[in-house]
């Protein structure tokens, strides 16, 4: 017989749905147990019963609202990271994108769950089971990149003029993100575009005249630890990195009390300053008596690519005493300076890997890996 799944009640002094999901009492109860890994949010009950019949018991329901703030703060209470799941219909698709961004605000970790065209989650369980339905949720998608990718569906991308106006829209929705969100999707522009990342990166700072987005940073101040050296910037250009490199193999030489060398960073150099590094690396125990003869005579020699002339530059490059302290914080200027480098090129050697990987494990894997690497500059911190 057939039957409706979903009925849908109206706001009552004593049940406000704006405020409940449905199932949460459950959630409440599993919490005492340990830790919420997640929650599933659905759309109906029958979904909810279904979904913890076939064994995913952090299932609870919106029951046909939108999400509101305090949905938000009550998932919020167990767990930080959430898996919409919605319809697969167009107007489940559109709504699992509105009002989303409320869950997002209130730190949530947010993941779409797309499910087969017209099917709900009740649907799959019962055609595909827990096996079928636990494959949609390994595939699901950040908030960010299911919404760059839903943007793709307004427009022509059989034609140039459709494929420009996509990627506009779709860094004009980037410029609302984060540094490090930008970061790790603007390659997914690039691979529904079809547009080269590089043109995509010219219409970020807006040369290309199609899209002048704000360069809007998060609005939450970074979170320091304690005990933390945050790092000066230095301006990234060839001059300064050289310099860097030279004050750096200086201070080694020096015996500066903070510039001893805890590990071989020799891929932080350039040209012979790469083996100058190693040649000081293996001395490190030695005396500054024992360690400046050995070093002037390694690297003045015809055979040397630096000749006497940068030996001597690098042996009195920070000759004169000063603050120490003062000394210090050049120093770890500087040596930021190659760390910031070092990485910059890893991510841009993924990122452009990225581009031409379509399966989504291996894409989200190196996706992780790039974000790391982006922290890592942002966090300023040195740890060699």
């Amino acid at each position: 017989p057939n039957f409706a799944k979903y009925l849908n009640t109206s706001e009552t002094p004593i049940f406000s749905k704006s405020k409940n999901l449905y199932a949460i009492n459950l959630i409440r109860k599993q919490r005492q147990n340990g830790p919420i890994d997640y929650m599933i949010i659905v759309e109906g009950y029958v979904d909810v019963i279904s979904l913890h019949k076939a064994g995913f018991t952090t299932a609870v329901a919106s029951m046909g609202t939108a999400l509101t703030l305090e949905q938000a703060k009550l998932i919020k209470r167990y767990t930080s990271k959430v898996f919409i799941c919605y319809d697969g219909d167009s107007a489940g698709k559109n709504a699992t994108i509105r009002g989303l961004e409320i869950l997002k605000e209130n730190d949530l970790d947010v993941f779409i769950v797309s499910l087969p065209d017209p099917l709900d989650p009740d649907d799959v369980i019962n055609k595909y089971g827990a096996e079928g339905y636990q494959k949609l949720l390994d595939e699901a998608k950040p908030l960010l990149e299911f919404k760059i990718e839903h943007l793709s569906q307004s427009f022509d991308l059989s034609n140039l003029d459709g494929k420009t106006k996509y990627a506009a829209s779709a860094i004009e929705e980037l410029s609302k993100a984060s540094e490090v969100e930008r970061e790790m999707y603007l390659p997914v522009v690039a691979r529904v575009s079809g547009l080269n990342i590089d043109f995509l990166r010219r219409m970020m700072k807006g040369e290309e005249g199609q899209a002048v987005v704000s360069d809007k940073r998060e609005s939450k101040p970074e979170k320091i630890l304690p005990n933390t050296t945050i790092m000066r910037e230095v301006a990234p250009a060839d001059g300064s990195l050289v310099k860097a490199e030279k004050l750096v193999l200086s201070s080694i030489l020096q015996k500066k009390p903070y510039a001893f060398p805890k590990s071989n960073y020799s891929h932080l150099f350039t040209g012979e300053r790469v083996r100058m590094f190693e040649f000081l690396f293996g001395l490190r125990d030695e005396e500054k008596s024992v360690i400046i003869p050995k070093f002037y005579e390694e690297f003045s020699g015809a055979d040397s690519e630096t000749g006497s002339d940068m030996a001597s530059e690098i042996i009195s490059f920070s000759m004169s005493e000063g603050d120490e302290d003062h000394e210090n914080a050049y120093y770890k200027d500087c040596l930021w300076l190659l760390v910031k480098r070092h990485l910059q090129s890893e991510v841009d050697e993924k990122t452009k890997k990225l581009s031409s990987i379509v399966e989504t494990d291996k894409r989200r894997a190196l996706m992780a890996e790039i974000n790391e690497l982006i922290m890592k500059i942002k966090s300023k911190k040195v740890d060699l």
